[in-house]
């Protein structure tokens, strides 16, 4: 459809194209609306099944999760156990630990290397996956920690 002539185009339709041209724009809306409804409808339907899946899966294989945490927890108990030292020390939650409890250990341990931090930070990522807490190590801060170690380590090396 002409838009018109003038600067913004609608200063210069007819009342009939400008009835036209609002229809045609709540048409598109009220089909955005009803893409993204639909789009939501899905997602949450996906996270429901999920749910659903991992409920049944769970039951069946329970004594089995647990094995697999409590090895898991067993393979990394030391390094572990120095976090919760750690953390006991600041007065501050092990499990579930934030970012900036993992990035003062880390930081308290950098003088081990950078291979070793690396371990420090797959203990502390499994016992939170044991126990289904988010993982702090995923932070920001704790990935800018490691750098600036493993930095450290390279610079010192030349």
């Amino acid at each position: 459809m002409p838009l018109g002539k003038g600067i913004l185009g609608f200063t210069e339709l007819t009342p009939d194209e400008r009835t036209k041209w609002d229809a045609e724009c709540e048409q598109k809306e009220r089909e955005e609306a009803a893409a993204a409804e639909a789009a939501s409808k899905r997602a949450q339907d996906q996270v429901a099944t999920t749910a659903e899946v991992e409920n049944i899966v769970s039951r069946q294989v329970s004594s089995e999760l647990a094995e697999e945490n409590a090895e898991t927890i067993r393979w990394f108990k030391t390094e572990f156990d120095l976090f919760k030292k750690c953390a006991d020390k600041w007065d501050l939650p092990a499990l579930p630990a934030s970012p900036q409890m993992v990035a003062i250990f880390l930081t308290e341990q950098s003088a081990y290397g950078s291979d070793h931090l690396a371990t420090l930070v797959r203990a502390i990522s499994a016992a939170h996956r044991a126990k289904d807490f988010p993982n702090p190590c995923d932070d920001i801060l704790v990935r800018a920690v490691l750098r600036l170690c493993k930095k450290e380590e390279t610079q010192e090396a030349k």
